[in-house]
């Protein structure tokens, strides 16, 4: 399912309290537990799903690096990019790639990311820029944080910090 350009986060969780976890050491050897508790909204970033389950996950590198379970879980919205779409699941128990792509996946939404970065458009264009372009090399950027997909995240954050 494309995401569409009008689509905001904005609305979706109206008095929640919202949590970006993302995977750095920060994270480790909090007890989460408290982030399960009714009224709360977690959103993941990559591999950081392996120490919390999020309702909300995001990567942008190939689905391989990411672990089968959170492909399989129906109760984490994902969103990934457009061009995963048709990659097979790997299972890391038998080291192989599954019959699943990306898309057979439960609950997931694609986006398109943008060739380049422009600051004008950061937050609301179509196209998420993801990093920054490293111009030694022609690759795709690489990526660091999402951009309109984590302001809109942040923004219901901020909503709640301002008005509570």
């Amino acid at each position: 399912m494309k995401i569409d350009k009008n689509w905001s986060s904005r609305n979706l969780y109206p008095g929640y309290s919202c949590f970006l976890i993302c995977g750095g050491p920060s994270f480790v050897g909090v007890d989460g537990e408290f982030l399960n508790q009714p009224g709360i909204l977690t959103m993941a970033l990559n591999n950081a799903a392996r120490s919390f389950r999020p309702q909300l996950w995001t990567g942008l590198d190939p689905p391989e690096h990411f672990i089968r379970s959170v492909w399989l879980d129906p109760t984490i919205l994902k969103f990934t990019p457009r061009q995963y779409a048709n990659h097979r699941i790997f299972n890391s128990d038998t080291w192989q790639f599954m019959d699943k792509t990306v898309s057979q996946c439960p609950a997931v939404l694609h986006f398109d990311l943008a060739e380049r970065f422009d600051a004008a458009t950061f937050f609301d264009h179509e196209a998420f820029m993801w990093g920054e372009p490293d111009h030694a090399n022609p690759s795709p950027p690489k990526p660091l944080t999402p951009g309109r997909l984590e302001s809109n995240f942040l923004s219901v954050a901020w909503n709640q910090i301002s008005y509570q």
